[in-house]
């Protein structure tokens, strides 16, 4: 019924990006061509395979698409001198929440750009959870977008673009990737139960993520809370109102919540456009719009969670 949790080929390592491969023939048409962009941003929900991506992006250009090369096993070691990654970490200290990429990061980046390229003439770095660069370092890495050094690349990956400067995603080709298919899914994650692989929407990491025992046991009962039955019945009463704000309080089970109301949405717009019905399932379209805003206005300007879940709950009804 479950996927081990190592079930996907950690990026680094990853031969292909499956469901990619037409974003991937594009960055290889821009190298062939001379065009290559300095910056790159590859937008995308999360666990989708945008670092897979970047790894398979890189490689190319420090000639390291052989894996059994001496470049590719340096990359699949993340031991290659001219290929840095950067990601959020949490900080510490008292009254601080959250990941962040500080300036300090970032001028790591910088000077590590600095350097004469080592093996490949290229130096290539991924910015992983590009939305969590503070003010100071999205300023800092901007200045880097916008006089790189020769023959750098520099890939920013995120889920929430909207959340960089303005004028970092105006000096990046962007990059949408798209949610991988059900066959690409179920070639990735052969076995696991059905319900994650449409759960997840085409996200492999988010279908392995609900996996894991706790997380199945979480999503067992946010799909009990917010059976469709219920909405149809009224029968949301406070001993359930309750049980969503108990869920609601714990960062990954609120998740799964969303991800619930989402899926039942998406069926509801699915089914009524099934059945000829295109003006309510443009309307369910809508709030499912509105509901993703919603749950990321949520976290970006931390919200009260229960409150923001009752009212995607409204969205639902209204």
């Amino acid at each position: 019924m479950t996927a081990s949790l190592t079930a996907l080929v950690p990026p680094a390592q990853a031969k292909r990006a499956l469901g990619h491969e037409q974003a991937l023939a594009l960055f290889k048409q821009a190298l062939v061509d001379g065009h290559l962009a300095h910056g790159w941003l590859l937008t995308g929900r999360e666990g989708i395979g945008k670092k897979t991506l970047a790894y398979q992006m890189a490689r190319l250009v420090l000639g390291a698409d052989d894996h059994e090369s001496p470049a590719g096993r340096r990359v699949s070691a993340g031991a290659h001198g001219d290929l840095l990654e950067l990601a959020p970490a949490e900080p510490k200290g008292q009254g601080r929440s959250g990941p962040v990429i500080k300036v300090d990061d970032v001028r790591a980046m910088r000077q590590f750009l600095r350097r004469t390229p080592i093996e490949a003439g290229w130096r290539v770095v991924i910015v992983d959870g590009a939305e969590h660069l503070n003010l100071n370092a999205a300023n800092a890495l901007l200045k880097t977008l916008e006089e790189p050094p020769p023959r750098t690349l520099i890939l920013l990956l995120t889920a929430q673009p909207g959340r960089l400067l303005p004028t970092v995603r105006s000096r990046c080709r962007t990059l949408a990737l798209r949610p991988l298919s059900e066959q690409a899914m179920a070639t990735l994650l052969p076995g696991l139960d059905q319900r994650l692989l449409s759960l997840a929407e085409g996200s492999p990491g988010q279908a392995l993520a609900m996996a894991a025992p706790p997380s199945l046991a979480a999503l067992e009962r946010a799909e009990a809370l917010l059976d469709p039955a219920t909405w149809q019945a009224g029968a949301f009463d406070r001993e359930s109102w309750q049980a969503l704000a108990t869920m609601g309080k714990d960062q990954a089970q609120r998740q799964l919540l969303w991800r619930v109301l989402g899926h039942h949405m998406a069926l509801r717009a699915r089914a009524a456009a099934q059945a000829g019905h295109l003006a309510a399932a443009a309307a369910m379209a809508q709030k499912a719009t509105q509901l993703r805003q919603l749950q990321e206005d949520a976290e970006r300007y931390n919200l009260d969670p229960v409150q923001a879940l009752r009212q995607g709950w409204a969205t639902l009804h209204s």
